[in-house]
């Protein structure tokens, strides 16, 4: 029998290795080439090995067909696989999904097995087409250009603004406009246009010239200006203050030209820089440059901006402010070089002229830990004018990592250049592993009290009780790398046999069996609706046809007749020798030597055939519900367990309570199952479980525990509950932003963590934080909280932590807002100590019909000021970020209500609006 199987199999390697031919011509392996293959459980490069061995030429597919006549094998059989051949027809996911499609229609049973679902039947045949494709098909992801990315999606805070603030730096020329505010002894407030020639009008006092000064300089100077009229303005003390912003920035025009996607001119803001420019057109192409941006001033270049400073520093020297008829050129890139291996940022940069690699490992972010510093590789091409033979184009050099890294030697590089940077192997010096059947396998360091095998046994805390003693495997390296097998007897190694207990060596390793791969492993079992169920031993190249021959009856027209043709199960065991999958397949197309009736078997492979009148038990099925990962119904089959319902089941969620199970089976009152009358209650106890935090991981106590799963019999209709464990707790995020030194997100690490605790775990504010203007938000909705008072310390405004908090530090605005009933809206320069009215009356005082004045401070506590007879009799400080209201009387027809509180939430969402707006821009 062993022979003809061998045979067999030679014939079905012929074939295999003459759709490997065609594919060598075409590049593609076919998909029923690929498919034979995979049922065989080979690789298409075993399938090669096989036909070096056998002495077939795999690039003659003629060869292949001539020795398999000469074998025996039916030409049809040859013409039909010499034709798939040839097809090369490519494996992509259409093409999968139709195989197990059709496979699918091929029994009806499908609506009563619902543990076996479309994807899962789906997912058989993927496995075990894409485990070859993942083989021999794995593709290098392609390095991607350094830093265009960046210019993907454009922030609405680079666009150009035509407001303000600016900073005292600014520019002011022709076009701005400013606003003059004096209070004291006199008050007034104007908007001031500054016009061609520089000059701005001030009503009642005259005209200056303050074009081409900085913000700084033209306060100072309208100021002296202004004293001749108003000399309480520098008197000592003064009597009359003044303040001069911009309202309004001035219009410039620029042109963007060169390697850009839509080049030409742009009309934007004073105060942009050539980084907002950039951004409003999108970014350089691909092919332009971004270490060599040109601004281009009156014919000259006056500066080249590099983006490498902005993308690996976060800033930049060379930040000029844009004038108009500024033009912006993008050239060309430079030489470009990629790097990839082992480095932390694998990409394509741009270097330039005297850059070496040096600089290109900083620019990738430098090395991993595990680079190969003895030795890296540059692939360069070679300039065309050197090239000596023309079909050589390209070139190899190998240099020392080491080198450069100490800066001993200087590499140049070429454009067009690829570094490879090498991992290091994955070996170690002095250590010898163990695994297998020993409570704790790994790697272990030879040396000291680990000498022997014994020693390594025992080093790993011994045996475990389902050790094969008889046996051992120790694999030792030669002096040429290669590998040689050593068998041991360890209950002799035990007993300090020499011949058994060696020493060791660097690199051996052992492996230790357990008594289910010697006695059990090699089994495969039919059971069902066959005439020889049971047991039988697995031979090589064993198939699915093969086990049902063995189980007998199958063949048999009239015992046929009994079973069910339509479906039958395969049950295997999942790689982790945990779960199991169900292979369900025609056992008609089986029987007639077609579907998968040539797959080959696997140790613990389980064949089930059903009876005919299968299909008649629509109430065979049993229930689980609870904390698995796939509750639901499943199709009752003989036999079953509870171990085998959990399997299917996807086994227990994270939150399971494995001390107990409960069963639940229904009782009926007469002979039929049609009258059901109650359930019976069953508990299942688990030894490896002793309460709801002792666990207990010992490989005894869990197999009791699987032991225990498996002596439990399940019956049609029975329902299983898997209950929550009550002492579970998931994971308790909170998360802080803006102003601190470490933002991001937190585990709460106890219940009752407070927020002072958590700004000391992300190391306290920075330096540029404003606390009093902290938000602290719980399930979305802001909470009134004094941040900076917990930040100081203040016990009693502390709080304690929930899941989902957020907690917002912003920078601090130093604006204050004025809106509503007031002659001018708008954002107002903090200034220390003043109060409401102080505001009030900078934004040019209230108009008539006021109704009320309301305060929002920066944590979202709100005041109203009180009044009497129109004037307000009291008058609160206003902090850094506050919000000032002045809601108007309605008038009296409607005798509608003020919606006062609708009114503050939209203010304070403009202001938040503003605030983010004017952070953003002093960033830039």
């Amino acid at each position: 029998m062993s022979k003809f199987i061998n045979l067999m199999y030679s014939i079905f390697l012929l074939f295999f290795i003459s759709g490997i031919a065609f594919a060598q011509q075409s590049g593609e392996v076919p998909v029923k080439v690929r498919q034979e293959i995979a049922e065989y459980g080979l690789t298409t490069g075993q399938a090669k090995r096989e036909a070096k061995r056998l002495g077939i030429d795999i690039t003659n597919p003629e060869q292949a067909a001539a020795k398999a006549r000469a074998m025996g094998l039916p030409e049809s059989k040859i013409q039909e696989l010499l034709q798939s051949a040839e097809q090369t027809i490519n494996v992509e996911n259409q093409e999968g999904d139709s195989l197990w499609q059709q496979d699918l229609k091929a029994f009806d049973i499908r609506e009563m097995t619902k543990e076996v679902s479309q994807d899962t039947i789906k997912q058989v045949y993927e496995d075990e087409i894409e485990e070859i494709k993942a083989k021999e098909e794995v593709q290098k992801p392609e390095l991607k250009y350094f830093g265009y990315d960046l210019f993907e999606n454009i922030p609405e805070a680079f666009q150009p603004t035509e407001t303000g603030p600016v900073d005292e730096g600014y520019l002011v020329g022709p076009g701005d406009v400013l606003r003059l505010v004096v209070w004291g002894a006199t008050e007034f407030q104007y908007e001031l246009a500054v016009d061609k020639e520089g000059r701005i009008y001030v009503p009642g006092v005259g005209q200056t010239t303050i074009g081409n000064k900085s913000l700084s300089k033209c306060r100072e100077s309208m100021k002296r200006w202004l004293s001749r009229k108003y000399q309480g303005l520098e008197a000592k003390p003064p009597t009359i203050f003044m303040d001069l912003t911009v309202t309004r920035l001035r219009p410039i025009r620029v042109f963007v030209l060169g390697e850009v996607a839509r080049p030409g001119g742009y009309t934007i803001s004073s105060y942009s820089t050539i980084f907002n420019v950039l951004y409003s057109v999108g970014g350089p192409l691909t092919r332009g440059s971004l270490r060599d941006i040109q601004l281009i001033r009156n014919g000259k270049i006056i500066t080249s901006v590099d983006l490498y400073d902005y993308l690996l520093k976060g800033h930049t020297n060379k930040s000029i402010r844009l004038q108009n008829n500024d033009h912006i050129f993008i050239p060309l890139r430079g030489k470009t070089v990629a790097i990839s291996g082992q480095v932390n940022r694998s990409a394509i940069y741009e270097l330039k002229g005297n850059e070496n690699v040096s600089n290109l490992i900083n620019y990738a972010g430098g090395l991993k830990p595990e680079a190969y510093m003895k030795r890296f590789q540059i692939e360069r091409i070679i300039p065309y004018k050197e090239r000596k033979d023309p079909s050589i184009a390209k070139k190899v050099i190998d240099e020392n990592l080491t080198d450069v890294i100490e800066g001993k030697g200087i590499i140049d590089l070429a454009d067009g250049d690829k570094v490879k940077i090498f991992s290091i192997l994955d070996i170690f010096e002095n250590v010898v592993k163990i695994d297998g059947s020993v409570y704790q396998p790994g790697t272990y360091e030879l040396g000291g009290s680990l000498q022997t095998v014994k020693d390594l046994i025992m080093k790993a805390d011994s045996l475990t009780g389902e050790a094969y003693l008889p046996k051992a495997e120790l694999y030792r390296l030669n002096l040429d790398g290669s590998e040689r097998l050593i068998t041991l007897n360890l209950e002799k190694a035990l007993a300090n046999d020499s011949y058994n207990n060696i020493y060791l060596q660097r690199e051996d390793s052992l492996r230790i069996f357990s008594v289910h791969e010697i006695e059990y492993g090699n089994r495969v079992s039919i059971s069902g609706k066959v005439r020889n169920p049971g047991y039988y031993f697995l031979v090589d190249s064993m198939t699915v046809y093969d086990l049902l021959f063995k189980g007998g009856g199958l063949l048999d027209r009239e015992y046929l007749r009994d079973v069910y043709l339509e479906r039958a199960d395969l049950v295997r065991q999942a790689d982790n020798n945990v779960k199991k999958k169900i292979i369900p397949f025609n056992l008609k197309e089986v029987l007639e030597k077609k579907g998968i009736s040539n797959m080959f078997l696997r140790p613990q492979d389980q064949i089930i055939i059903y009876p005919v009148d299968v299909k008649e038990f629509r109430n065979q099925y049993v229930t689980i519900n609870g904390f698995v990962k796939k509750p639901g119904k499943y199709w009752f089959r003989e036999n079953m367990n509870l171990k085998d319902l959990i399997l299917q089941a996807g086994g227990y969620k994270e939150e399971a309570y494995l001390s107990e199970i409960e069963v639940n089976r229904p009782v009926y009152s007469g002979s039929e199952e049609k009258s059901l009358d109650k359930y019976k209650k069953f508990t299942i106890q688990l030894p490896s479980l002793k309460g709801f935090d002792d666990v207990d991981f010992s490989v005894d106590s869990m197999a009791a525990s699987l032991e225990e799963l498996r002596r439990f019999r399940l019956e049609p209709r029975d329902v299983v509950f898997v209950r929550k464990n009550p002492n579970y707790k998931e994971e308790e995020m909170v998360k802080i932003e803006g102003e601190v030194l470490f933002p991001g997100e937190y585990t709460i690490l106890y219940e009752g963590e407070t927020l002072s605790r958590l700004l000391k775990r992300a190391g306290g504010l920075t330096s540029k934080a404003y606390p009093g203007g902290g938000r602290f938000y719980r399930r979305g909705e802001r909470l009134i909280a004094s941040l900076d008072k917990i930040a100081s310390g203040h016990k009693k405004e502390d709080m304690a932590l929930l899941n989902g908090d957020r907690i917002v530090i912003p920078e601090k605005p130093n604006v204050v807002e004025v809106k509503g009933n007031v002659n001018i809206e708008g954002l107002i320069k903090f200034r220390e100590g003043k109060n409401v009215i102080s505001y009030l009356d900078f934004a040019g005082g209230v108009k008539n019909e006021t109704e009320d004045i309301f305060i929002t401070y920066p944590n979202g506590r709100t005041k109203i000021l009180k009044r009497f007879l129109g004037h307000a009799i009291t008058n609160p400080k206003v902090t850094d970020g506050s919000m000032i209201f002045v809601a108007k009387k309605l008038p009296k027809e409607g005798k509608e209500k003020v919606d006062i509180k609708g009114t503050i939430t939209e203010s304070m969402a403009l202001l938040s609006s503003a605030l983010t707006i004017i952070i953003l821009a002093r960033n830039l």
